[in-house]
């Protein structure tokens, strides 16, 4: 039977003249058979016979390989930012995606593209319909179960060759159940980085609080006949606050000294950069910009871009008498996200399930960079913010 919800199930058989058979609990897991193999004995209609029920070691109805990390597990797992998808790199043939690929995606699953990969959430599909990448990705604390099929699964799951990757989030039950958290990562805990403590720059103090909790429980609608064990909700919330010193991937940046820019300020008294061996060999190849009127090393005046010339003049380029630094800026990563499910039991064979998800992401970049981490801005005073909602 497909499209049964995951967890413990029991199966009793009755017929006349034969004993009741009853079975162990067994759990079911996604994309898992459960099979119940059970023998009717003659007897009264009163006598009962337990199965024992032992789970196989080896799996010899459902050819799929893959593997389920269930319960504390997920919670109680060392990941870093509380993502969930991470996950899937503690299967074997799980590798995370290199900095030269342009597609999407964060994982390549036994070798395939890591833009082939199928999200699913709750049954349903939960992947960009631009990129394909993942589209909600709810924090550990709501996730009842966590599955990867790397290969051989069923055509049910046939949407894309790259792997499936799924989650099931909790739900509600007739008691009340609740959890709260608060972690903590602190940079005065942190060694300092290679290249920081190599530059004589400290440590980047990163502040990071992940905090939240979650609250789940029966729905008691009074007027409904029968309306008891049939509605449930359950929701999870999780907020951050982030702040981080970064340095960028190009971290000694040449810069403009104090001769350079009251040459660039008043380019009438001539420009001489024969102290610079890098100005020199530029000009010996690009003679359009050396003054014609002066000896090798002076810029022309009229080749100053007058714009770039204002940017040095309004004190927004950064000046060092070494004509170098190893500059810094503040990352934020703030976010806060919620997530609902509703269970609705509306006969013993049929259940509706609703899952609502959002998040809001506003972040701020001091150093912008592409996705192969070639630097755009290396200097301070050009961030980028960003605000991404769900």
């Amino acid at each position: 039977m497909l499209d049964l919800p995951i967890g413990p199930y029991r199966v009793e058989v009755e017929q006349p003249g034969f004993s009741k058979a009853v079975t162990q609990e067994k759990a079911l897991e996604i994309n898992e058979s459960l099979r119940f193999d059970i023998t009717l004995t003659l007897g009264a209609v009163s006598q009962s016979v337990m199965v024992e029920a032992n789970v196989s070691a080896v799996e010899t109805v459902n050819p799929t390989i893959g593997a389920t990390v269930v319960g504390d597990a997920i919670q109680e797992a060392p990941l870093n930012g509380r993502n969930v998808l991470d996950l899937a790199l503690l299967q074997p043939g799980v590798t995370e995606t290199n900095p030269d690929n342009t597609g999407a995606g964060t994982y390549s699953i036994a070798g395939g593209r890591t833009d082939s990969v199928t999200f699913l959430m709750d049954g349903s599909l939960n992947n960009d319909l631009l990129d394909n990448g993942v589209v909600f990705d709810p924090n550990p604390d709501t996730i009842a179960e966590f599955r990867i099929l790397e290969n051989n699964y069923s055509a049910e799951y046939g949407r894309n060759s790259g792997g499936i990757i799924s989650e099931v989030t909790k739900s509600g039950t007739n008691q009340w159940h609740g959890s709260g958290f608060d972690y903590l990562r602190n940079g005065d805990l942190d060694a300092n980085s290679y290249f920081n403590k190599i530059n004589s720059v400290e440590r980047d103090p990163l502040r990071r609080n992940q905090y939240g909790g979650t609250l789940g429980g029966p729905i008691r609608i009074p007027h409904v006949i029968n309306g008891e064990d049939r509605f449930f909700f359950f929701v999870g919330y999780q907020g951050q606050k982030q702040s981080d010193l970064t340095t960028p991937v190009q971290s000694r940046v040449d810069v403009f000294t104090p001769a350079e820019t009251a040459c660039i300020s008043s380019p009438a008294q001539g420009c001489n950069f024969s102290f610079d061996p890098y100005v020199m060999a530029f000009l010996t190849a690009n003679p359009f910009y050396q003054d014609p009127s002066q000896t090798a090393g002076f810029l022309n005046p009229a080749a100053i871009n007058p714009v770039a010339a204002t940017y040095i003049t309004k004190g927004l380029m950064p000046v060092t008498p070494s004509g170098i630094i190893t500059p810094t800026g503040a990352a934020i990563d703030n976010r806060n996200e919620l997530t609902m499910r509703f269970d609705f039991q509306m006969t013993q064979k049929d259940e509706l399930t609703v899952t609502l998800g959002g998040q809001r992401n506003p972040t701020v970049d001091p150093f912008v960079t592409t996705s192969n981490l070639v630097p755009w801005a290396t200097v301070p005073g050009y961030s980028v913010t960003g605000k991404l909602n769900d």
